[in-house]
């Protein structure tokens, strides 16, 4: 039968001297520790979270998991933490908990519950075996927050909790990280650093933030001697008229190319660097944009209308035409020698081609115009 109850069988079909031994509700002897050396084992094997709550691809990575999951996998008892999997956490946490409800989530999980059938001997081993290293991890994982991770516009609103935590809890057992600790959030309380990258906090460890940032598999950047660095390309005249703040009496063509092209270059690296990773993943999901991304938007929106700008307001057909060409070299020297992709003079440059139909329009391989760079 697929559906209903099974039928019963008659009553003279089982014989009334046969008893069927109840099922054992207790484990068998082999599966219960007996020991604090058999706790060991278990405790090597065993994790606090419903199997039911983390959802893994099949390649073993993580797809989904509850916010206590993903605490409890960047503090493992038995285990190492997985540093990719805890700056992936990091960088991106904002966007499915607030602050507090992830500070709220450390310190359950620094509160372990204390098992109440353990011997005293059973209870030593799990403090050692157990308790300890996740405390001490969710201490290290507030430190790493803290000191790399932190966002003062958003965070700086759990500096108080946090602060309470560590002082009163953690600081009993673990005094000398809890002090470190304590001095990051002081200094957090009273930095002027940017609302959306700030700077670590101690210059002592400036030097591997940024590589804990960027995460593994980051090349070192390729040291440059002052000796390779390129002297400017600018005649005596134009030095003075700029010393002198004489800029009517500059145009743009008196500039050479290529260190033209290096000054924009300069300019677009600053706020470049100053966007760090989780600005981007964060783009679009607040009404507030991020200051480093919208400078970096504004400053190629300014570039491009003065491009444009500087070659409609010539009325001369051929000087007009000349400022195309030097735009046009300019976008060149700045796209495929120097590698400055983002701002785009070239885009002015074709949006001014396409107002003037009567312009001979030739292209070569790499979107640039043959008849008037030649």
């Amino acid at each position: 039968m697929l559906h209903g109850e099974l039928p019963e069988p008659p009553l003279s079909a089982v014989p009334p001297e046969v008893s069927i031994p109840p099922t054992p509700l207790t484990p068998a002897p082999s599966a219960v520790p007996a020991t604090a050396s058999d706790l060991e084992g278990v405790f090597a094997l065993t994790h606090d979270y419903d199997a039911r709550n983390i959802a893994f691809n099949d390649e073993g990575a993580i797809v989904g998991a509850t916010l206590d999951v993903m605490i409890e996998r960047m503090t493992p008892h038995n285990a190492l933490v997985d540093p990719a999997f805890q700056q992936i956490f990091m960088m991106t946490w904002r966007l499915f908990v607030s602050p507090s409800e992830l500070v709220d989530a450390l310190i359950n999980r620094y509160d372990l519950p204390i098992p109440t059938l353990f011997s005293e001997e059973d209870l030593a081993a799990w403090t050692k075996r157990k308790a300890a290293p996740v405390k001490l991890r969710v201490a290290n994982l507030i430190k790493t927050w803290l000191e790399i991770y932190w966002r003062t516009e958003t965070d700086d609103a759990v500096l108080t909790q946090l602060s309470g935590f560590v002082r009163e809890t953690v600081a009993a057992q673990f005094p000398a990280p809890a002090q470190r600790i304590l001095e990051i959030i002081r200094a957090r309380a009273i930095s002027d650093d940017s609302v959306v990258s700030p700077r670590p906090v101690d210059r002592a460890m400036s030097v591997h933030v940024d590589k804990l940032r960027e995460g593994p598999g980051i090349p070192n950047p390729i040291p440059v001697s002052p000796s390779d660095i390129p002297r400017p390309n600018i005649t005596k005249t134009l030095f003075g008229l700029l010393k002198g703040k004489s800029y009517a009496a500059v145009t743009v063509t008196d500039f050479d190319v290529l260190e033209l092209a290096r000054q924009f270059t300069i300019m677009e690296n600053k706020l470049y660097l100053e966007v760090k990773p989780d600005e981007l993943l964060e783009l679009g999901q607040s009404s507030k944009p991020s200051v480093n991304v919208k400078a970096i938007s504004t400053l190629s929106t300014a570039i491009t209308g003065w491009v444009t700008e500087c070659i409609l307001n010539e009325e001369d057909a051929k000087r007009r035409m000349n400022l195309v060409k030097f735009f046009i070299k300019l976008a060149d020297v700045s796209s495929f020698s120097l590698n400055m992709f983002m701002i785009l003079i070239s885009r002015a440059a074709l949006f001014v081609f396409e107002q003037f139909q009567y312009f001979p329009f030739y292209t070569c391989r790499f979107g640039l115009f043959n008849y008037f760079a030649s």
